[in-house]
C-alpha cells in the first residue's frame, strides 16, 4: 500500500492551473500526490482548463490508462478506495477531483476556491460521478 506525506499541503491556497509548490488547483493536487508517491503524472491529461482535464480522464476514447472503479451509488462512495484513486465530483456547474492519499483512513485530498487544499473522508463526498484508478503499468 502506498502512502505519502500530505499534511504540509493542507491549507495551501487554491489557484486555477496551479500545480504547487505553494498553490494548487484540484488536478495540481493529484499531480503533487503522484509525484510524492514516485508515480508518473504523464497519464494525467493536460488541458488548458480544469474541466477539460478532468473530463478526459473518464473518456473511453482518451486512450489513457485508467480503469473505472465500481464504487459509486446514488452519488456517494459505497466501497473502500485505494491510494491514488481519483474521485470525480460534479457540483452545480463544475467538475472537481479528489485523490485518495490514505487508503487505510479513506482520506482524499483536493483543492477548492475559498478553502484551498483540504482532506475529506471519502464517504462524506457527495455528488460523486465516478472513481478512476490508474493502471499499474502507467505508474
Amino acid at each position: 500500500m502506498t502512502k505519502v506525506e500530505y499534511d504540509d499541503m493542507i491549507g495551501m491556497p487554491f489557484k486555477t492551473h496551479a500545480s504547487g509548490p505553494d498553490q494548487f488547483d484540484c488536478i495540481g493536487v493529484v499531480r503533487e500526490v503522484y509525484r510524492r508517491a514516485g508515480w508518473s503524472d504523464a497519464a494525467l491529461p493536460s488541458a488548458d482548463n480544469e474541466a477539460a482535464c478532468v473530463a478526459s480522464i473518464g473518456s473511453e476514447s482518451s486512450g489513457l490508462p485508467w480503469d473505472a472503479v465500481d464504487a459509486v451509488t446514488g452519488g456517494v462512495i459505497t466501497t473502500r478506495l485505494a491510494f491514488g484513486d481519483i474521485v470525480m465530483v460534479h457540483n452545480r456547474t463544475t467538475t472537481h477531483v479528489s485523490v485518495v492519499v490514505d487508503a487505510s483512513r479513506q482520506l482524499a485530498l483536493s483543492s477548492a476556491g475559498s478553502v484551498g487544499v483540504f482532506a475529506s473522508v471519502t464517504n462524506r463526498l457527495v455528488n460523486v460521478t465516478a472513481v478512476y484508478r490508474m493502471k499499474e503499468s502507467a505508474r
